[in-house]
């Protein structure tokens, strides 16, 4: 059985500038014989057809239990292509068939099963379009074969995680590449220990993998740090705890000891609620439709006024656009270069940063005594207030001092009259770029 968390495995940057050509090829990475796919669904079925598990117990936790975590690889390949297909100028209350919103598609290197099957959504195809087929699978029946055919798999994932993570420099991409390449070598180790405390063949010294460091990937080198690149997490409440007679001794390239890890996994990243995508209907024709039915149902059955699960909402853009995929075509095709110098499509430019997704209450209490969080400084928050404040100060400092001057003026030209009642209207419209200022400060904040 599979005890499903909603909850990632790591946190991924929320969408940006979409990127569909790159979502084509980050596919191969879920639907490619080296895919995530292929190599949860090898360990799966190896895990199925083990037989006399009890007598090889260690085997055969290492194997299921890696397949666990293949699991939630394939939901982050998901939401990375997800979100590269996500485009604030998609997202309205309606839509309008007639005025062809995909029709700058057929300019775009895309998948177009993205938009015309998919729903802007991650699919189980390869970069090629083509779809994952069983043939992938190899499960034996022999454990040795087995085990050595999952290095080779791990070394093949390897080559393609380096390959997309050069073909693709959309921020969500490299930060799925970064993670997996450090997991992926987790498991390369973890093969390569099972096999060599199987037989004594050091399968790493036989065979390395690809000469490219982990450390010279700069997405990788926090895991590293924190030592993910030496841990398996034992993906169970209670079952596959002989992990560790199987995953031990040093990591072949750091020379630090291996180790196995339980962990709370409530303690993982939310998953980002991605925004509706009208211009293919997903979730549906009408969006607020659907909601009003949920509302209803969700009232019907006695729950409360809030969704019971947890998400980290992305806002939705205030700013209005144009909802047409020929904007995307333009800016990510043909016209790429001309885009470039004549707008800014630097990436995370047309939808909100990380540092904006404010999580859900609950969450930023329970993630409180474990990191601290974004400083956001959008409108109305506390640091952005204390600068408005300041600003006022100052213009009205501003304002009493050329009063001041103005009455100092009048005073001295004649002797004895009353000061200009004009003065201080004169100080105000003064005080005015301060004020500009702030809201320009507020506005870029």
């Amino acid at each position: 059985m599979i005890l499903r968390i909603d909850r990632w495995l790591t946190e991924l940057p929320p969408p940006s500038d979409p990127d569909p050509e790159g979502a084509r090829i980050v596919q191969e990475l879920m639907g490619g014989k080296f895919g995530e796919m292929s190599t949860f669904l090898n360990y799966t079925f190896q895990s199925f057809n083990f037989r006399d598990r009890q007598k090889a117990r260690p085997f055969f936790d290492l194997i299921s239990n890696i397949a666990a975590e293949e699991f939630g690889h394939i939901e982050l390949v998901a939401a990375t292509i997800n979100s590269m297909l996500t485009d604030d100028a998609s997202i309205a209350d309606s839509v309008d068939p007639a005025n062809s919103p995909l029709l700058g598609m057929a300019g775009l290197a895309a998948n177009p099963h993205h938009f015309v099957n998919g729903g802007k959504g991650a699919l189980p195809q390869d970069s090629r379009g083509l779809p994952w087929t069983g043939d992938n699978v190899f499960s034996s029946g022999d454990l040795l074969s087995d085990l050595t055919h999952n290095y080779f798999l791990e070394t093949g994932a390897r080559s393609g995680k380096l390959r997309v993570y050069e073909a693709v420099d959309h921020p969500a991409a490299r930060a799925l590449t970064g993670y997996l390449l450090v997991r992926g070598g987790v498991h390369q180790v973890a093969y390569a220990r099972a096999v060599e405390n199987l037989t004594g063949a050091d399968l790493t010294k036989l065979f390395p993998g690809p000469r490219v460091p982990s450390m010279s990937i700069k997405e990788s080198v926090p895991y590293i740090e924190r030592g993910d690149h030496r841990r398996l997490y034992r993906f169970s409440p209670d079952d596959y705890r002989e992990l560790a007679a199987v995953f031990n001794g040093d990591h072949p390239e750091t020379g630090e000891p291996l180790e196995v890890v339980d962990e709370d996994p409530t303690l993982r990243p939310l998953p980002v609620d991605l925004p509706s995508q009208n211009d293919v209907f997903a979730p549906g024709y009408s969006t607020e439709e659907i909601t009003e039915i949920v509302d209803q149902l969700r009232k019907k059955a006695g729950f409360p006024d809030e969704p019971i699960g947890d998400v980290t909402p992305v806002p939705r853009p205030k700013r209005g656009r144009s909802r047409s995929t020929a904007s995307m075509a333009g800016t990510r095709g043909a016209t790429k270069k001309a885009a470039k110098g004549a707008t800014s499509t630097k990436r995370g430019a047309s939808m909100p940063t990380k540092a904006a997704l404010k999580p859900p209450a609950a969450a930023q209490s329970k993630a409180s005594t474990k990191q601290a969080g974004p400083k956001v400084t959008t409108k109305g928050t506390p640091a952005n207030a204390k600068a408005q404040a300041s600003a006022t100060k100052a213009a009205a400092t501003k304002k009493a001092k050329a009063g001041a001057a103005a009455t100092k003026r009048t005073t001295a030209a004649n002797p004895g009259s009353k000061p200009a009642p004009k003065a201080a209207p004169k100080a105000t419209t003064k005080a005015k770029p301060a004020k500009s200022a702030t809201a320009k400060r507020s506005r870029k904040t």
